[in-house]
């Protein structure tokens, strides 16, 4: 109650002292699931059966003030008080827990603060819009055990939805035409470490320093059918510990959407080839791709997301794929329920290391 009226009448300080408008928003999540997992490491018996009620990922309260500056610029700055960082929320270091200054223009808008990369906010990402925003939102993840003995590669680009201190530009839009560049420093960054870790990365195999990402788009309308592309490159210096020396980033990504009516599908695709391992060690494969349709009519709807990657070792190829059948009803004054029905399953080599099928209901407020 304390922090909460600290909070207040800072509010009440910034709005006198500065003249800005300021919106306070806030979002609720809570899950509950159960899922059957047939194998872990390869074998049946393993005793994993997790389900029950969680207080989910994402919950948070969201402050965003607006202001001009004297020569007519937009100003907004964006700070987000999330329930906790404790490791069952994990929510410190993901994108939507920001910390940002915007100013924006005829020229587009600049920003700076603890935000997600260019391609976070420009490539088609419908894996986390469909009903409960899984696969994307991994809220599935805590009802079963993934494989640590062997690597697997994700299924997005390079930091997705991090929040590292990043700095980045959005252009305005010519004729459909758009383009973004981010920049951050140390991909390091997180809750635990702290902000403004100006060395080199401090974790290796997936880290970087210099994360540069580059996103072009086009977007139009046919019909009635809008069509929207996006393509990606990122670069990354990923450094040396020791006599270990690993490899630089260089990742491509494509995404193309299309949309009619009530109706939406996308494709994402992106390879990162031997980004962040060791240099010469044989390994050299990080590709993955995700294809999704949903479908809305009034309060309803319903959706389907398949996400594939694959990992190459010096020997073989593990797969990692995730499936998600989901439907929402939207009650109304910001409230939904949504469930989802999801099947999970990593392949090193020819061999089956988890397999796991489950159900996620969640009920969400937002306001």
């Amino acid at each position: 109650m304390k922090n909460f009226f600290l909070i207040l009448l800072f509010v009440s300080a910034v709005t006198n002292l500065v003249r800005a408008e300021i919106s306070i928003s806030g979002y609720q999540e809570f899950i509950a699931g159960s899922a059957d997992q047939t194998k872990y490491k390869g074998s049946a018996n393993h005793g994993i059966d997790k389900s029950g009620l969680s207080n989910g990922i994402y919950s948070r309260i969201m402050m965003t003030a607006t202001s001009k500056t004297d020569s007519g610029l937009d100003l907004t700055g964006t700070y987000t008080f999330t329930r906790d960082c404790r490791v069952d929320t994990d929510n410190c270091g993901v994108s939507s827990n920001e910390n940002s200054v915007a100013v924006s223009g005829g020229f587009g808008t600049i920003a700076v603060g603890e935000t997600g990369t260019a391609g976070t906010s420009m490539h088609s990402r419908k894996t986390a819009g469909i009903p409960t925003a899984e696969p994307d939102g991994l809220l599935y993840t805590q009802y079963l055990t993934t494989d640590g003995s062997n690597s697997y590669t994700g299924p997005n680009e390079t930091k997705y939805a991090s929040n590292p201190m990043t700095a980045k530009f959005f252009s305005n839009s010519y004729g459909g035409f758009s383009f973004g560049v981010s920049y951050t420093t140390n991909t390091a960054e997180n809750a635990s470490t702290g902000s403004g870790q100006n060395g080199q990365t401090i974790t290796y195999g997936g880290d970087f320093n210099d994360l540069t990402e580059f996103v072009a788009a086009y977007s139009t309308e046919f019909d009635g059918i809008g069509i929207d592309f996006t393509y990606g490159y990122g670069t990354g210096n990923g450094g040396s510990q020791a006599s270990i020396k690993y490899n630089d980033l260089a990742e491509e990504t494509y995404s193309i959407a299309i949309s009619y009516g009530g109706f939406s599908a996308d494709v994402r695709t992106g390879d990162r080839g031997d980004s962040g391992l060791v240099q010469n060690n044989g390994e050299g494969g990080q590709e993955y791709l995700s294809f999704c349709g949903m479908y809305s009519v009034g309060s309803i709807s319903v959706g389907f997301c398949e996400e594939d990657s694959d990992y190459k070792t010096a020997t073989q190829t593990n797969n990692q794929n995730t499936r998600v059948l989901s439907a929402g009803y939207a009650l109304g004054g910001g409230a939904s329920f949504e469930v989802a029905f999801f099947s999970f399953e990593q392949v090193a080599g020819t061999a089956v290391q988890t397999d796991a099928d489950g159900v996620l209901t969640k009920l969400s407020f937002g306001f």
